[in-house]
């Protein structure tokens, strides 16, 4: 009995969820196990709550179920074993997580975001994580650069 391409792959969707969770419960966060949809991309994620520190207040993140996602798995499944061995601190690789949060949090913790960084090999994962907090800083407190970029796109 043989399944069709679609029961495959919903398995292996299922399996990587699963294996995903538990990589993402190993490092503190708190996740559901249901896939949710975005509304305005359409891109599932897993939905899930971390505590940087034991002072801060929890936040949220979406963790996607794309290519980013399996990036950062890559990445996290890496930095697990520098835990481990104690030559990563385990807060700093609970900052990776700022960057899938929404924009204000990752405004708030961007310092720690950008010492965060250091340790991502991924050249792409890295490019995300530089944008992403480069972005936070135009859109939230840019200040006159924000200003100048929408006087010169009205022109």
């Amino acid at each position: 009995m043989s399944l069709s391409k679609q029961a495959l792959k919903a398995k292996l969707l299922e399996y990587r969820v699963r294996q995903t969770i538990l990589l993402l419960e190993q490092f503190g966060a708190k996740c559901t196990p249901l896939i949710r949809i975005d509304d305005k991309t359409g891109a599932p994620f897993i939905a899930c709550t971390v505590q940087l520190n034991k002072n801060d207040k929890p936040f949220k993140f979406h963790f996607p179920i794309t290519k980013l996602g399996r990036r950062f798995v890559k990445e996290l499944r890496r930095l697990d074993k520098a835990c481990f061995c104690g030559t990563v601190k385990m807060d700093d690789v609970k900052a990776l997580f700022v960057a899938l949060s929404n924009i204000k949090t990752v405004y708030k913790y961007r310092t720690r975001l950008r010492k965060a960084t250091g340790l991502v090999k991924d050249k792409k994962l890295r490019s995300y994580l530089i944008w992403r907090r480069i972005r936070a800083k135009k859109l939230i407190g840019g200040g006159k650069s924000l200003w100048l970029t929408r006087s010169t796109l009205q022109r």
